[in-house]
């Protein structure tokens, strides 16, 4: 396949990537390019999966070297992304696979963005020049892969979608208006027809307040992560008021927000048990207060309304960075396992995500189900609970949205999300499953 230097060849539709490599479809590097995707952090999807792999780009750099755009493809239909590099040179990064082409040259497959060439070429749209360096103390693996070039923080996107990624639109937005509770955005665009890049402002040496959470437990300073939590909560009930003026509002009956998490939550309960062989073993007198809750509200109110909106809808502490002047929210792309919010959501759903994770970083730190546990969780949720409502000084005006918080939703979502956590952490095998399951069996029990 002859290509002019420096073109880019995209096609209408993807081609096997065995076809195009002149390669048997049961070539052993196929089985290595599986084993590579399956043992990569950003691959959360079902490693005993049968996978396939398709070219649908290509760009020629060179008589030996060329970058293609691959597409991985699950069984089940999910798509991923995978930046390649094809070289007959040893070149720096992460090699795939290696085989040996129809000439009888042995070949090296690179994962692309673990190669300064391979990023340069992605970044090639924004015109990036060869003297911006890349910091390889900062290259992250995810669902995405994020790394920072000179004073860009860059974020390429993996997971194939079929509009314009949910990330983008929702930061591009907020820079429109003018928000400063997220990184600005300073382009994005397409590296070939099969992967998309978004391009930030760079925090510098900003941290994220999960592990600050934990630094600060650690060293007996709770007064200070107050204030941190204090920040966060007014943050937040900033950037949700942005959302709300950018994208608008739909109101649905709270008893029915109500019937769907518990029903995204018994669901995930059921695929738990059967998928993964756990039985998320939670308080007798969970299930009663829900639905207690549920009914009180029905006689309560039955035309109670809440409004839904464009939220995080991944929102934990390791998703807020503090810098030294500013605090900014990040990966606005939703959860990895989650379905929501693929639209729209209610406020409580970020608000819940913040609780839960103070929970886990006093748990991390100061052992889990102990009282001063116990006190401290507590303590801390109730310190950022409030700053989101009640505002401070300079944002004390009644905001009818935070005003409406409903408590009952707030708590059924805060069980949805750790039944969702357990699920996360026994794929992901981190060691930490014990941590949300401590508080499904306690959950119920936590006012008393």
């Amino acid at each position: 396949m002859k290509e002019p230097k420096g073109s880019v060849v995209v096609t209408q539709t993807p081609i096997p990537l065995a076809e195009y490599l002149g390669l048997s479809a049961l070539d052993p590097v196929f089985f290595d390019l599986k084993l590579y995707v399956a043992g990569s952090r950003w691959y959360l999807g079902d490693p005993s999966s049968p996978l396939s792999f398709n070219c649908c780009g290509t760009r020629v750099l060179g008589q030996y070297l060329r970058y293609l755009e691959v597409v991985v493809a699950e069984e089940s239909g999910r798509l991923w992304n995978l930046p390649t590099l094809i070289s007959s040179a040893v070149l720096e990064g992460r090699v795939m696979a290696r085989f040996t082409d129809g000439s009888g040259m042995d070949v090296s497959l690179y994962d692309a963005t673990s190669n300064r060439l391979g990023r340069e070429v992605i970044l090639g749209p924004l015109g990036v020049g060869l003297e911006m360096g890349v910091d390889e103390d900062k290259v992250f693996d995810q669902s995405n892969t994020s790394f920072f070039f000179g004073d860009l923080y860059v974020k390429l996107y993996r997971q194939l979608m079929s509009h314009k990624n949910r990330e983008i639109s929702v930061l591009e937005a907020l820079t429109q208006s003018g928000s400063t509770d997220v990184p600005k955005v300073l382009g994005y665009g397409e590296t070939c027809s099969c992967s998309s890049y978004l391009v930030l402002e760079s925090m510098g040496d900003a941290r994220d307040l999960y592990a600050l959470a934990k630094e600060l437990l650690s060293a007996s300073k709770e007064r200070v992560l107050e204030l941190y939590l204090r920040r966060v909560g007014l943050s937040l009930r900033r950037l949700h008021r942005n959302l709300r003026d950018v994208f608008g509002t739909v109101s649905i009956l709270l008893s029915s927000e109500l019937d769907r998490s518990w029903s995204r939550t018994k669901n995930r309960m059921d695929l738990i048990k059967q998928e993964l062989g756990a039985e998320p073993k939670v308080s007798p007198s969970a299930a009663a207060k829900i639905f207690a809750s549920k009914d009180e509200v029905r006689q309560r109110d039955s035309h109670k309304k809440i409004d839904l909106q464009v939220v995080h809808g991944d929102l934990h502490l390791g998703q807020v960075l503090i810098g030294n002047e500013r605090l900014v929210f990040i990966d606005f792309e939703g959860e990895v396992l989650g379905e929501v919010p693929t639209k729209r959501s209610s406020i409580e759903y970020d608000l819940a995500g913040i609780a839960r994770s103070i929970h886990y970083a006093v748990s991390e730190t100061l052992g889990l189900g102990t009282f001063a546990a116990t006190m401290m969780s507590r303590s801390l949720e109730k310190s950022f609970l409030d700053a989101y409502v009640y505002g401070d000084e300079e944002d004390c005006a009644d905001d009818p949205y935070t005003a409406r918080l409903d408590l009952d939703l707030y708590e059924t979502l805060k069980l949805e999300k750790a039944v969702y956590e357990l699920e996360y952490e026994i794929r992901a095998g981190r060691g930490l499953k014990e941590i949300p399951a401590a508080f499904l069996r306690g959950y119920g029990e936590q006012d008393g």
